[in-house]
């Protein structure tokens, strides 16, 4: 008798024994029946790669199955992995430039049920922990996933954020959070890049949220110059956006933009996308819009609420590659 023969229960009692990476790396593309059983949501919560010897299992992990946007590893970080904890470490500056970029993309943009993330990073011709990106195109829980994190990473020199925040019943994050919360408890940090953006549904009126001049001089109090706030100013306190960013900007996508905004010029930025879920559009932010972007190539447009100033306006030109509208 060999494994083939062996009925689906006993395997998965074998399965439920033994490492979960090894698994994955013996059983994926053997047959459909191995896939089924391997990749099952009730086996597969976790990845562990804390373990002294781990790193290389990563890398060779990472090569055989995130290959391409619709990989194994994809798609199971973006359905079921719950727990994903890792410690690697590079040999080389070479290994480090080929895997960190779009590491912390994959698990951060795509992890939907993620509940558990530990990260340890070692460049071996480095020091510790000297450079982290981080890159989330979607809401994430910061004060749970994130801020931990952060405070165990006191090695850091060089750190850039792009993060989308939802808080309930929380407020805006300001120069005064980063600073007491994380910059403080890094005393390497010499580079600090980041646009973040937070959304809070508050149904308590007592909390407070800081307006544009509050969080503007939360950064200049603490020595932070060259920033760019906008918030915005909802008078019923129940919803609100706001987004801090260093400047210059060095992003290529500026994301959920509100009437709030207040302009610029973000000559690296490719993509925007604007919305109304706060207040309604009204002509000038899309004159802001165009003068802010001037190459811009994708524009989107989350329209939910009616424009309040009916009055007849000039047309406003923009010159881009794509525009999509949602309604």
């Amino acid at each position: 008798m060999s494994i083939l023969d062996l009925p689906d229960e006993m395997l998965l009692c074998i399965l439920n024994k033994s490492n979960n990476i090894n698994a994955l790396y013996s059983l994926v593309d053997v047959n459909e029946r191995f896939d089924r059983l391997a990749l099952d949501s009730i086996y597969i919560r976790g990845l562990d790669f804390t373990g002294n010897d781990k790193s290389q299992e990563f890398h060779q992990f990472l090569d055989r199955f995130w290959t391409s946007g619709d990989s194994i590893l994809v798609r199971l970080v973006n359905k079921q992995i719950t727990h994903f904890n890792l410690k690697t470490e590079f040999r080389t500056t070479e290994l480090f430039d080929r895997y960190e970029p779009t590491l912390f993309a994959l698990i951060l943009s795509f992890a939907k049920c993620l509940t558990d993330f530990t990260f340890v990073q070692c460049l071996r011709d480095a020091s510790p922990n000297s450079l982290l990106t981080l890159f989330s195109t979607s809401a994430t829980s910061y004060y749970h996933e994130f801020v931990p994190l952060f405070r165990r990473m006191s090695n850091l020199a060089e750190l850039t954020l792009f993060l989308f925040v939802k808080g309930i019943n929380s407020t805006h994050i300001d120069g005064i959070h980063l600073n007491d919360e994380i910059l403080v408890r890094m005393p390497r940090l010499n580079k600090f890049t980041f646009s973040i953006t937070t959304r809070v549904c508050n149904r308590r009126s007592n909390i407070f949220l800081p307006s544009n001049d509050d969080i503007q001089h939360s950064f200049i109090e603490r020595k932070y110059q060259q920033i760019g706030p906008y918030a915005d100013d909802n008078t019923m306190k129940i919803r609100a956006r706001c987004h801090i960013y260093s400047l210059p900007y060095q992003f290529h996508m500026f994301h959920k933009v509100t009437n709030s905004f207040q302009g610029g010029m973000f000559n690296k930025v490719r993509s925007v996308i604007v919305t109304d879920d706060i207040c309604p559009f009204e002509h000038e932010f899309f004159q802001i819009i165009s003068q802010s972007f001037p190459f811009l190539q994708t524009l989107s447009i989350q329209n939910d609420e009616p424009q309040e100033s009916k009055k007849q306006f000039d047309y406003i030109h923009y010159i881009f590659s794509s525009c999509c509208s949602q309604s």
